[in-house]
């Protein structure tokens, strides 16, 4: 996934997402109106598995994130 910040009053933002290969790209997102508004956290959450023992593993698992970047 891949975002970017508008010029204030802009609508030059952008949003791109990618999955299997296949991108969907929106290129006139308003994000902000305002050169005081600027990104305040990243938040990653992820999720494996369900809601009983059928999902437990019988291994370690881990996420790896890579190649991102706030500017």
């Amino acid at each position: 996934m891949k975002l970017k910040m508008n010029t204030p009053c802009k609508q030059d933002g952008l949003l791109e997402i990618e999955v299997n290969g296949q991108v969907r790209r929106v290129t006139d997102v308003l994000w902000r109106d305002s050169e005081k508004t600027k990104i305040s956290n990243l938040n990653f959450v992820s999720f494996f598995g369900g809601g009983d023992s059928s999902w437990d593993s019988n291994r370690d698992t881990y996420t790896e994130y890579r190649n991102f970047w706030i500017a």
